[in-house]
């Protein structure tokens, strides 16, 4: 059964394909609060801090899709910090790898919407 985390973060991938970043980024503000609450119970636990991942990634697209950079950058930067612990807490599982590149990926997309490709390493 998906957990709530999982739940908000579907819908919000659904209202902001509906042309509704407002709710979008409710829907973002209360999974990444449903994660943050299930990493403090158990900050070792994988699933929560994946979904943590997934949650500020969504985030950083319902801003960017609202033209707030700035928090866009700021989401992508939390995902990065969140995928760069589960590549150095689980370095021999690759998704997690994976899910860093996507990051840095999207966090050089965004650099590059912005004109600050020096930013991009």
């Amino acid at each position: 059964m998906p957990t709530l985390g999982a739940v908000l973060h579907n819908l919000a991938i659904v209202r902001l394909s509906l042309n509704d970043p407002t709710d979008a980024e409710r829907l973002t503000a209360r999974g990444i609060e449903h994660q943050l609450i299930a990493l403090k119970a158990d900050p070792r636990r994988v699933q929560p801090r994946s979904l943590l991942v997934k949650q500020y990634h969504q985030r950083g697209v319902v801003m960017m899709a609202s033209q707030r950079f700035a928090e866009a950058e700021t989401a992508y930067r939390a995902a990065l910090g969140y995928v760069q612990r589960l590549v150095d807490d689980f370095p021999a599982v690759p998704e997690h790898r994976l899910q860093l590149v996507r990051q840095f990926s999207n966090w050089a997309s965004l650099l590059d919407s912005l004109k600050r490709h020096a930013e991009g390493g």
